[in-house]
């Protein structure tokens, strides 16, 4: 499947890199190369995610990526091929804020 990345999660994508980058010197490149691995397995195992656990986020599915801890928020649009990337979110904050 054709993966689409919404421009919330771009801009999560941007803040979180680089708060990473500043913050985690050691280890700088550790969330990207984790989200890279885990954007790749979205296309090819789009439902390897489970269903979110929030009936407000009925329909999404959410990718946890362990190392870095963060959540991939998203949808598979099988009537386009695609999925929908809508937020990456850190496990430490609260649910996203609406994603439609």
């Amino acid at each position: 499947m054709r993966l689409r990345i919404f421009s919330r999660a771009r801009r999560d994508i941007t803040t979180a890199v680089a708060w990473w980058r500043a913050n985690r010197p050691f280890a700088s490149s550790r969330l990207e190369d984790e989200l890279g691995a885990a954007l790749r397995r979205l296309e090819e195992l789009p439902f390897s995610g489970p269903p979110a656990t929030d009936v407000r986020l009925s329909g999404f599915r959410r990718l946890s990526l362990l190392a870095t801890r963060y959540f991939i928020y998203y949808r598979v649009n099988e009537a386009r091929d695609q999925v929908e990337v809508l937020r990456v979110w850190h496990m430490s904050r609260h649910r996203p804020p609406a994603m439609r």
